[in-house]
Order: structure tokens, then sequence, then C-alpha cells
């Protein structure tokens, strides 16, 4: 049916009145249009979240653990201990004193898609006293002071591998295996120190800030394997490992790297060095040890695929090169309270 222009005149003058109205309504403040300020998710609902800072930092000399308050949907946290970084999954992480002024800061990490890192948190800072180092820290602090002079950043110690208390030409000496950074690029060296004829290896520890660094060897290594824990899971043992084993002790690995290895006639040589504790009942045995592995190489360069080698159990021989029993060696002034600080990262096999 069609409408008469009177109608549609009617109908006119009501929207306009409708419109009016509305407008008048706007202007008196009683409606506010959506606009991208008053809701940042209006214009882009899938924008990522900034993590909140971590809290509470606190570092016990006694565990050596630095800890903080859990950060809701943090995909981890990266840790900056004087200037040297660290990834760790929990709100927690044992750290090694290196130095008399030990600073630290902490900030939360996101994942790909929903979260943003967070700022750092507030830095705190932890100091030694010199007159209350312990000889744990005496050590430390020498190694990092060692490092430093060669142009190196320590990143963690791995054990004491020999002593000598030999009166000879070149003193009475200790030597250290330890990871050190240099230019991004973690290397294993063997830290050499003397001491002019200490009665005990004892007295050598307890006065180790006055002892001279007589050298390094740098190492290469194969930073993604831990092969002391494979060797140990396959049943592996051999020397020292093999008979405190066989005596009834599990074994445990507490840290180790692999050097990188070099061609040697038809086989692959590298190294593996670690600190293990052995356990049986109440008796307790670290030692530290170096093991050398040849392996069949079928490349027909210098290069090795250690993947093949993980697979490959046959195809190989292991030597224990070296073994250091601490508690036998008094090396356990120093190395009780390493393993203290880093037996909560072992892995019993």
């Amino acid at each position: 049916m069609k409408q008469s222009k009177a109608m549609k005149s009617i109908f006119a003058v009501i929207g306009a009145t409708l419109m009016m109205t509305a407008c008048a309504a706007c202007s008196a403040g009683g409606y506010t249009p959506p606009t991208s300020s008053s809701n940042s998710n209006f214009d882009n609902p899938f924008a990522k979240v900034t993590l909140s800072a971590p809290k509470n930092l606190s570092f016990d000399y006694n565990t050596m653990l630095l800890s903080w308050t859990p950060v809701d949907n943090a995909n981890g946290y990266l840790v900056d201990y004087n200037g040297m970084t660290t990834t760790v999954t929990e709100a927690q992480m044992t750290i090694l004193l290196t130095a008399e002024q030990n600073v630290f800061k902490v900030k939360a990490l996101g994942d790909v898609e929903s979260y943003n890192d967070s700022e750092w948190s507030e830095a705190i800072t932890y100091e030694n006293p010199k007159e209350e180092l312990s000889v744990f820290d005496k050590v430390n602090l020498k190694l990092a002071e060692a490092a430093t002079a060669e142009s190196l950043t320590l990143e963690r110690v791995i054990g004491v591998i020999s002593t000598d208390l030999e009166a000879n030409q070149y003193g009475s000496h200790v030597t250290f295996q330890v990871v050190c950074r240099k230019k991004d690029v973690s290397y294993n060296y063997e830290f050499g120190f003397r001491y002019e004829n200490p009665s005990s290896v004892a007295e050598m520890l307890q006065s180790f800030d006055k002892a001279t660094f007589n050298g390094k060897l740098q190492k290469d290594i194969v930073t993604k394997y831990n092969s002391a824990q494979y060797l140990v899971n396959s049943g592996l043992y051999v020397g020292t490992m093999k008979e405190l084993k066989e005596s009834g002790h599990t074994i445990s690995v507490i840290d180790s790297v692999v050097r990188e290895g070099k061609k040697v006639g038809s086989k692959f040589r590298f190294e593996i060095v670690g600190t293990f504790k052995a356990q049986a009942a109440d008796d307790v045995i670290y030692f530290t040890a170096v093991y050398r592995v040849d392996a069949l190489n079928s490349s027909s360069d210098d290069s090795y695929n250690y993947e093949f080698f993980l697979a490959a159990e046959d195809l190989r021989d292991l030597y224990e090169v070296s073994c250091l029993l601490h508690r036998e060696n008094e090396t356990l002034l120093y190395m009780n309270a390493w393993a203290k600080a880093n037996d909560v990262h072992s892995t019993t096999l």
C-alpha cells in the first residue's frame, strides 16, 4: 500500500526529533562512544600483557640460595649476578659467590604469544666481609680473580682435580676444573695454583688467598651434552666409579662438561670431566674425575656426531684418566661446601 505525502512528512518529523534527542543526550554526558583511548583492547583484543617484575629477592648464605616471589604466568626467569646472566625455571637459584660484593637482579620471562618479559627487579647486594671469609669463599674469589686477569668470566667450578705437596721448583700446587666465558663462548679450563711449602692441602686451601696463579689450560666444550650422566645411566662404570658402584654405592652426577674431541687414527677421542657423589647409607664420598672416550669415527674429517656416540653403545672404549677422592685428600674442606651449594642440581642414577 502506498503512503500519502502527509504520512511521509509525519515520519520524517518523528525521525528528526529522535536524532535531536540522542544528540542532546550525548552533549549532556549521558553517553560516550567507545574510543581506543578509553579501552586499549577495543582496537587490539590480542595485545600481549607485560609481566610484573619479581619482588622480595633474598640471598641465604647458608644454602647459597637466591630466591624471590614467583610471578604469575612467568615462563622462567633471567638471573643477573654481577653482570653474568643465567636462565632458570623456578623462583630460586643456587649461586657460588665469586666476589666480595655480589649484586643480584631478576626478570620474569614471558612466552612468545601472550606475555612480554617483565622489567628487571630491584637489585639486592650481598657483601662478603674479608675477615669472615670461609675457605670456600677464599677459593672462589681467587678463581674469579684469576679468570678476570685472563679476560675471562668465571661461570662455575666443576671441582678440584689434583693436588701435589711435593716441594719442587714449581712449589706445591692444586688444580681446579672450571668453566669460564670468553666473548660469550664457554670453555673448560684447568686452573693451576702454587703455594710455597705448605704442610698439608688443608693449609694450602685455608691460605688460598696467598696462592699464586700458575697458568691455565683451555679446552673447548660441547655445551649441550652432559655425558657423565649418560655414562652412569648406561652403566658404563670404570675405575673409581666402578669400584664404588660394586661396593654398594649409588652414584650421582653433580656437575660435568664434555670436552670437544679430536680424531685419533680411526677413532674420535674426547673427554668427560665431572664431580660425582657416591653414597651407601651414611657413607658419602665426593670425587672429581676425567674420563676419556675413544669412539669409532665414521666421518672422513675431524668432526664427530655426538648423537651417534650416544647411540653407539658397542663402538667405544672408556678410560679413567684421573680421579681425586676428596675425603682422602683434604680437598673436602672446599668440596664439601661446593657440594652443599650444588647438590640441589645433582641427578641420582
